[in-house]
């Protein structure tokens, strides 16, 4: 009843989710599709997550699992991306995750998938631009010379011309993300340089540097570069 409620307030199924209770069902045998075709899942135990994510994955979705203890630990690892909490979650969500959330903020995480988004489109804004001008750049400079006729363009013609679009492929093609995640995901298919195929994946993680903790309560530290999401306001999740 709660999951179903929570999922409705927030949009889930179009507010009216389908809930699947996996309560008491922990040795019985589910179903893939009867587990991808449920909006809201309750009551499931470790090895139900890792299935779930596996028939979603079967399914050709892009699969990310948030988790804060040790049983997540095999859903996190499967996933494509693993999201572990930073603040409460264990050391061994932490280790198996490949993204930590510091903050234990939804609306952190959020941010950065729409940042994401953003960054993704304004690359292929700025790498259309730059191909429709290089294009006939090359095929008026190649064949030009070999119809006879004199260098169409000299090689002071094409640092400046080199010097004036580059510039202007980095900044008149930069837009800031939007609040929220109102515009749809990348779909399948190759890149296209159009709004109704795109895919792709986002770089929506900074890494941060190898550091030493010096207060037992940070997080435990690996010694190796891992993403992080650095939080943007102090505020609660709502979600």
């Amino acid at each position: 009843m709660t999951a179903g409620a929570i999922a409705g307030q927030i949009g889930l199924g179009g507010g009216t989710p389908r809930v699947l209770s996996l309560d008491g069902r922990q040795d019985q045998a589910l179903d893939p599709d009867e587990l991808a075709a449920a909006d809201v899942i309750a009551r499931a135990a470790p090895g139900q997550k890792l299935q779930l994510v596996q028939a979603l994955q079967a399914r050709g979705h892009t699969v990310a699992v948030t988790g804060d203890g040790v049983n997540d630990v095999p859903a996190l690892q499967t996933a494509d991306i693993g999201i572990a909490m930073g603040q409460r979650g264990t050391r061994s969500a932490r280790e198996a995750a490949a993204i930590v959330l510091l903050d234990d903020n939804f609306r952190t995480l959020a941010k950065a998938i729409a940042e994401g988004r953003q960054l993704f489109a304004n690359l292929q804004r700025g790498f259309a631009y730059l191909l429709l001008f290089h294009a006939p750049l090359v095929l008026s400079a190649a064949l030009v010379p070999l119809a006879g006729l004199p260098l169409l363009y000299l090689p002071i013609h094409i640092v400046w011309l080199e010097l004036l679009v580059h510039p202007t492929a980095m900044l008149g093609f930069q837009q800031q993300s939007r609040a929220g995640l109102q515009r749809l995901p990348a779909v399948h298919g190759p890149v296209r340089f159009s709004r109704h195929a795109r895919r792709g994946r986002c770089c929506w993680a900074r890494p941060s540097p190898p550091r030493r903790c010096s207060a037992p309560t940070r997080p435990a530290c690996t010694g190796r570069v891992r993403p992080r999401i650095r939080p943007e306001a102090p505020a609660r999740s709502h979600w």
